[in-house]
């Protein structure tokens, strides 16, 4: 008889993505450390997820399915303000993850998840741009996939340390005045 789950898979996940997302550091996270981090064995982590891959991919397909599919319906200003910020507070750890990002990039399963989780994001933001007064923006993709390389490229230099690297609430506030 197996033992009854005392974690379900999303407080697993949480306390995975936490820890993943923590990191500042360019080595390999282990099995080990996962384990230790969200409360399970490196064997119950496999046991639940299969592999470390198995858990790569319930990792992002949790974040595919948590992408709004559109607007909420509110003020679209109001809610791309606070996706930016959210999205914005990379940094340091962001850092952490490219060695990480480098190493899924070589699993086709996990890179094809990648680009999903892309396109639903850069499809949202374009939604949101969309229903703004933008006469300066023809095409809201293009503005939606320049936002998010900015917001990308912003906390890439964050994470180094730079002390001038740019506000993602400014990013936005200087599209949104070349676009008006």
């Amino acid at each position: 008889m197996s033992r009854p789950r005392t974690l379900t898979d999303e407080v697993i996940l949480d306390r995975l993505g936490a820890f993943l997302a923590s990191r500042d550091g360019v080595s390999p996270w282990t099995l080990a450390e996962a384990g230790r981090q969200v409360g399970l064995t490196p064997a119950g982590l496999l046991k639940r997820f299969g592999s470390r891959q198995g858990m790569l991919v319930a990792l992002s397909t949790r974040w595919i399915e948590q992408i709004p599919t559109g607007p909420a319906g509110g003020d679209p200003l109001v809610e791309l303000t606070g996706w930016v910020t959210a999205k914005g507070a990379g940094g340091r750890p962001l850092i952490g993850r490219l060695t990480d990002l480098v190493a899924d990039l070589a699993d086709p399963v996990l890179t094809g998840l990648l680009v999903k989780g892309w396109a639903r994001e850069r499809e949202y933001v374009a939604e949101l741009l969309g229903e703004l007064d933008l006469p300066g923006l023809p095409d809201p993709m293009v503005g939606a996939a320049l936002l998010l390389d900015c917001l990308t490229g912003a906390g890439l230099r964050a994470g180094t340390g730079d002390e001038d690297h740019t506000d993602p609430q400014q990013i936005l506030t200087t599209f949104l005045e070349v676009w008006t």
